[in-house]
């Protein structure tokens, strides 16, 4: 199975592949039984999600954001503060959630109202 995502890159004038975050967890969890097994039991359930960000607010995700930074390219001209400067991933703590999700409500509001409007 092709599971590669091409794209055309008008900079480049030519067709490259996207690198996929996690994309052997991804092929596993979506196209083998043991990974539909898995996705069921485990990661689709709330302990795991708060065992995932438990373990990215540790200090040692921050020796993770680099790497990730090189392999899949990103402009860090685009960010707010430069790499080096990142803390761990404190911005998406239970501490900052209500935050987080007071600038999402009004997003998921209107995209909410405008689906509403459209089914009338």
């Amino acid at each position: 199975m092709n599971s590669d995502i091409i794209y055309w890159n008008p900079k480049s004038c030519a067709h490259e592949k996207e690198e996929v975050y996690g994309e052997k967890w991804l092929l596993f969890i979506y196209h083998n039984f043991w990974g539909k097994l898995s996705l069921w039991a485990l990661v689709k359930r709330a302990w795991f999600s708060k065992w995932y960000g438990w373990k990215m607010d540790r200090r040692s995700s921050k020796t993770k954001v680099l790497p990730f930074i090189e392999k899949y390219k990103l402009n860090t001209n685009e960010f707010l503060e430069p790499p080096k400067a990142l803390k761990p991933s404190m911005h998406f703590s239970s501490a900052n959630s209500s935050q987080m999700l007071d600038l999402l409500n009004p997003i998921v509001i209107k995209s909410f109202s405008l689906q509403m409007a459209d089914t009338l």
